[in-house]
């Protein structure tokens, strides 16, 4: 297996003057993964939702390919080979590589402003290039299956009338069409970009410190994950996932609010 890249890191202070400053720091890190050989003369191995095969990431994603809804009777529609231009209504043999759960890049931009005894900062961190897979799709959106069980309001969005361009197929008790079977349609961008940190904080001057023989007052409050931007519009959970991209129930990583105080003498 072969794995190349490259990091970029840029630092740069756009305003510094006698009270004020204004630095910024961007880091990136690039990553391109390729299998070079496999044992058994190169056969690919298939594991569950993932294939290994010669001159693919090690984190490729094999899976059917969904196709949408039959605007005309609500039927569920997959691919039936890779041009992608033939639809059946039927869960197709076929499958293929629809990208994979690592991602192409990620890194991190960060802001930080002082004024007098005040300073803001604010660090984003940001992926892109990778897919995410909704391991439980198939039954909280499944379309008549698991009908006891709870579903995602996404379910009301599903084909009822002749012509309707829905998201999600007709809904039959007991999902008799299969519509919820493991496609690319439990596959979501996991590009995203995160305010991972916000820390706003008052130094006390000098000549106060002195006045109180101290060496050190400072105050701060601090906000983490307060805010969280996935770019594909279909995703209902945290985008950012581990190294094999599964949401496994996961909600999103909580946002948390902190206050503190720094006394050195």
């Amino acid at each position: 297996m072969e794995n190349r890249g490259w990091k970029l890191s840029l630092n740069g202070s756009p305003v510094r003057t006698r009270e004020f400053s204004w630095d910024l720091a961007f880091k990136i890190s690039l990553n391109k993964n390729k299998i070079t050989s496999l044992p058994n003369n190169n056969a690919d191995i298939i594991t569950a939702n993932q294939i290994r095969r010669v001159g693919k990431d090690v984190s490729s994603i094999y899976t059917t390919l969904w196709a949408g809804v039959d605007p005309d009777n609500g039927d569920p529609l997959w691919y039936t080979d890779g041009t992608r231009k033939t639809t059946t209504n039927e869960v197709p043999v076929f499958q293929d590589i629809i990208g994979h759960a690592a991602p192409k890049g990620f890194g991190s931009f960060s802001n930080t402003l002082a004024y007098k005894g005040f300073s803001l900062d604010a660090q984003f961190n940001f992926q892109y290039g990778n897919l995410v897979y909704d391991s439980w799709g198939f039954i909280t959106t499944s379309d008549g299956s698991f009908p006891s069980l709870n579903k995602n309001q996404k379910q009301l969005r599903r084909w009822q009338n002749p012509g309707d361009q829905a998201e999600l197929p007709i809904y039959i008790y007991g999902n008799s069409n299969n519509s919820n079977a493991e496609s690319s349609r439990w596959y979501y961008k996991g590009d995203f970009v995160r305010l991972r940190d916000l820390t706003l904080a008052y130094q006390f001057p000098k000549s106060i410190l002195d006045g109180l023989k101290m060496d050190n007052i400072s105050f701060y409050v601090k906000g983490t994950n307060l805010w969280t931007k996935a770019f594909d519009k279909n995703i209902t959970f945290d985008p950012e996932q581990g190294f094999n991209g599964t949401n496994d129930m996961q909600v999103y990583i909580q946002r948390t609010i902190t206050f503190g105080t720094k006394i050195g003498f």
